[in-house]
Order: structure tokens, then sequence, then C-alpha cells
């Protein structure tokens, strides 16, 4: 046999090519049709978990705002009440934290943590400065006043300007 009668033999067909490619295409077809209803799903449960806050994160964000509110204003009158109600304010957290169940619940447990661990450092802060006033007194070191009392005040209030945005931005998640 020579290379010319080689040549006659149809090895491969149209109607072959169509018979093989039909149910590629048609599998091809129908993968498609699921991958496309797949991604809809998918964008459907992102956005609803960006955009829903449940009723349950709703009451307990609410009570520990609340909460948040009552230990900045005894740590602005300088209460003694301020490690109750932070241990309230903690617990608190922690329940929008177990009833968190979205991804809009979550930042609204992220922004309460956040006023928390402000108002703790708020009052840590103060509380190092009272020590250091009171050892100065107590060794009869005069404390520079003037521009250390400035800045002092000055980081106060922009500490407590902080606060008071991260809270109106948690009330507002809320809403």
């Amino acid at each position: 046999m020579n290379f010319r009668e080689l040549l006659r033999y149809e090895l491969w067909s149209k109607e072959k090519s169509r018979k093989v490619l039909r149910p590629v295409a048609r599998f091809l077809k129908h993968a498609a049709i699921v991958s496309a209803v797949l991604a809809a799903l998918l964008w459907g449960l992102v956005e609803v978990g960006s955009l829903w806050l449940t009723n349950g994160e709703r009451k307990a964000g609410t009570a520990a705002l609340v909460q948040l509110e009552e230990l900045a204003r005894l740590q602005l009158n300088a209460s003694d009440g301020f490690n109750e109600g932070d241990v309230k304010a903690k617990a608190l957290v922690n329940i929008a934290r177990k009833d968190a169940w979205t991804i809009r619940d979550y930042e609204v447990v992220e922004r309460l943590s956040a006023l928390l661990w402000m108002l703790e450092l708020n009052r840590d802060s103060d509380l190092e400065d009272a020590r250091f006033k009171e050892i100065a007194q107590q060794r009869h070191v005069s404390v520079h006043t003037g521009c250390g009392d400035n800045v002092a005040g000055s980081v106060r209030d922009t500490r407590m300007n902080t606060y008071a945005l991260w809270r109106a931005a948690a009330k507002q998640s809320l809403d």
C-alpha cells in the first residue's frame, strides 16, 4: 500500500465532528446557565448580607450602645462605677457578637468593640495622668503647667471627638 491509497480513506468526517461536538456544546451550554444562576445567587447573598441588619443584632447593638454611652458619662464625671459599667458593656458587646449573622451585623459589632476599646484607653490614660500627678505631689516635684496642660487637654479633646465620631457611625449603622 502506498501513500496515495492511504489518502483515499476518510479518517474523520464532518459528521463525526458533529456527533462528538454536539453533546460537548450542549453540556457547555447547560454548565454556563448553571454557573450564571449560581453567580447571581452568590451576588444576591453577598448584597443581602452587607445591607441587612438582623433584628437580634439591632436590639443587642442598641443595648450595648446605650451602655457604652452610660460608660462615657461615667468617665466624664470621673465616677467610681466605671469598672462595673465596663463589665456590663463588655458583656453586651459579647452578646451582640454572638447575635451577629450578616456582614453588616459584624460591622456593627466591630464598631461597638472599637468604642469600648476607646473608652477603656481613655480611662487608662486618665488614671495614668492622675497617678503621675499624685506621685509628683508626694515627692514635692513641680509638674510643669502651661504647655503640658494645654497639650493634655487637646489630646483629651481629640480622643473624645474621635469617640463621638465613632459613636455617630455606630448609631447610623444601627438605624
